[in-house]
């Protein structure tokens, strides 16, 4: 009698229904995961804006500020890119680094129009919070102190977020 080493149709559809159920399990914790890791990156990514202008106004010797530029001058808006310029800008031409928080279901509140980095290392305190906008994962706050230190804080809960 010759045996034979194949699946049946039964094993087969009763392990595809397994690993289907397996799979609807994950997605949702998965992008969840993907949301929080989105979310902070871009947090980190502020925050290491804010270290480049404090050490650009230490290294030059003058004020500079961290503002969403738009027009020649600073706005409050979700989605014009955060520069860093001296504040005697007056054009595009003198951006020095510019970031743009991506879209992706992200909202940002700022307490501040713009923040002023000055060449003795101490800023205007203020924070940047990030926000995801279906509400999914703990807010970032970048809160940046009067000694121009920046540090990334998390919101106790999902949806914490300034409206």
């Amino acid at each position: 009698m010759r045996r034979s080493h194949a699946f049946t149709l039964l094993e087969l559809l009763v392990t595809l229904a397994l690993l289907a159920l397996l799979t609807s399990l994950a997605a949702p914790p998965m992008a969840r995961l993907v949301a929080d890791q989105h979310l902070s990156s871009q947090a980190n990514s502020w925050l290491g804006l804010a270290l480049y202008a404090r050490q650009e106004a230490m290294r030059q010797g003058r004020p500079v500020q961290l503002c969403q530029w738009r027009d020649n001058r600073c706005i409050s808006d979700n989605h014009t890119p955060w520069s860093v310029l001296p504040i005697t800008a007056d054009s595009d031409q003198d951006i020095l680094r510019s970031l743009q928080l991506s879209g992706r279901a992200i909202r940002q509140h700022s307490n501040r129009r713009r923040y002023v980095f000055h060449p003795r290392g101490h800023a205007t305190n203020g924070n940047l919070t990030l926000c995801d906008s279906q509400s999914r994962v703990q807010a970032r706050r970048v809160v940046l102190n009067m000694a121009g230190r920046p540090r990334v804080q998390r919101l106790p809960a999902p949806g914490a977020c300034p409206q």
